[in-house]
């Protein structure tokens, strides 16, 4: 399993013990999990000149695994928070080879997530892709919305209904785009729920776990 997390500040959609948590109950399920960390946190100034430059951490996790005596590279599962639901969709869109994609509180609208961030966040948006309108600006090209065609793997996509880092009206227009495409897709809504689901684990983690097991026998 790749897990990808979500961007600093903002309404976050974990506690670092709640990820810790989450993480180690995947690892009880059998699942090897490796987690990405964005290289824009590490560098100084990160300055991307292609779309496999944002997802790069993301893929190169697949490259870790076949380093892994003991993983099976041939069965692969990615789930992602908040930006991590867009990193992985990303990575799809990429041809990262996984047999199933799980999505919780995803960014479908890069855009509209930008102008309705406090301006920490924006910042931290700016820094990877400039700012909206702007010569180098990656919006339009980054945002799953707009290559919906392009996620050809069986994706779970779960939001909280009270949202409000990635409102719920874009998940739902998100899905409906999803299903006019594939069949290959699911959402599920969660009445109450925040972004990154954090009093829903118990509700929503056997539906995680039952979707990439039943696309890891195929």
């Amino acid at each position: 399993m790749t897990y990808s997390q979500s961007w600093r500040g903002g309404e976050s959609p974990l506690t670092d013990a709640q990820e810790l948590k989450n993480l180690s109950y995947w690892a009880k399920q059998g699942y090897v999990v490796l987690a990405s960390h964005y290289r824009e946190n590490a560098e100084e100034k990160f300055e991307p000149n292609d779309r496999e430059d944002f997802v790069r951490d993301v893929l190169d996790l697949k490259k870790v695994g076949t380093e892994l005596d003991h993983v099976d590279e041939e069965r692969t599962v990615m789930l992602g928070y908040s930006r991590g639901g867009w990193m992985s969709l990303l990575a799809v869109k990429q041809d990262m080879e996984v047999d199933a994609v799980a999505v919780i509180g995803g960014i479908p609208d890069l855009k509209q997530l930008y102008l309705t961030q406090p301006e920490p966040v924006q910042q931290q948006i700016e820094q990877l892709m400039g700012e909206p309108g702007g010569d180098q600006s990656w919006y339009r090209e980054l945002a799953p919305i707009h290559w919906v065609q392009d996620i050809d793997v069986p994706t779970l996509m779960l939001h909280g209904e009270r949202d409000r880092t990635v409102p719920v009206e874009q998940a739902r227009m998100f899905a409906n785009l999803m299903g006019g495409e594939h069949d290959l897709h699911r959402y599920v809504e969660y009445e109450n729920g925040d972004h990154g689901l954090r009093l829903h684990f118990k509700k929503y983690a056997p539906e995680v776990l039952d979707w990439f097991e039943k696309h890891l026998e195929k």
